[in-house]
């Protein structure tokens, strides 16, 4: 069972009217997740999760323990990879809890999703991004430049995530902790090109 960390950084979501609990981000499905993966220190031998060219089922391998300490400020304490279902897509999570000694309470956490289906389905999912309204949760949805083959950050400064359109992918990053909107963009902006590079 996600820890107290665990189950605010997996309620940030597009779709913010939804309950948080059976309900995974961004949509309809139930999550399977698997057992978390601890990650060492930095200084410690085997410190984050491996790098290199990787498929969609494997989100852990998409970002390092080490780049998501580097945008956090905190140190990954695991890495927890889960499989969600949602209608026609393949969808591959890994959370990373995240703590930082002398910020003690303060969510840090981070979430990268990837989604994978039928071209035809991503590009439903795609237009219904760009199409979303404004309402009380969350602003109209904000184009955002320099990453993947178009993005939109969804959401706001406290609940908020970007997503990433990728070659036969749709790539979601969403992060805890303070900060303004455009600070929070260009954070996760970091981490989706690492993302992306290992896609």
């Amino acid at each position: 069972m996600l820890n107290k960390l665990g189950t605010v950084v997996l309620c940030f979501s597009l779709y913010a009217g939804e309950e948080c609990g059976a309900k995974s981000p961004g949509g309809e499905g139930r999550t399977a997740a698997a057992p978390a993966v601890a990650v060492a220190s930095p200084d410690a031998a085997g410190a984050s999760p491996k790098a290199g060219k990787t498929t969609a089922g494997d989100a852990c391998a998409l970002v390092e323990a080490s780049e998501v300490e580097a945008v956090q400020g905190g140190r990954v304490a695991s890495a927890r990879p889960a499989q969600v279902t949602r209608g026609p897509l393949d969808v591959a999570q890994c959370h990373y809890a995240v703590t930082a000694p002398d910020r003690p309470g303060l969510n840090l956490g981070v979430l990268v999703e990837v989604r994978s289906g039928e071209p035809a389905r991503l590009a439903e999912e795609w237009a219904k991004l760009g199409a979303k309204k404004e309402n009380k949760r969350s602003e109209r949805p904000r184009a955002v430049e320099g990453v993947g083959r178009g993005a939109y950050w969804v959401g706001s400064d406290r609940l908020g995530a970007l997503y990433v359109l990728g070659e036969g992918r749709l790539l979601y990053v969403s992060l805890g902790g303070p900060g303004e909107v455009g600070e929070k963009i260009e954070k996760s902006k970091r981490l989706a090109l690492k993302a992306l590079a290992r896609l």
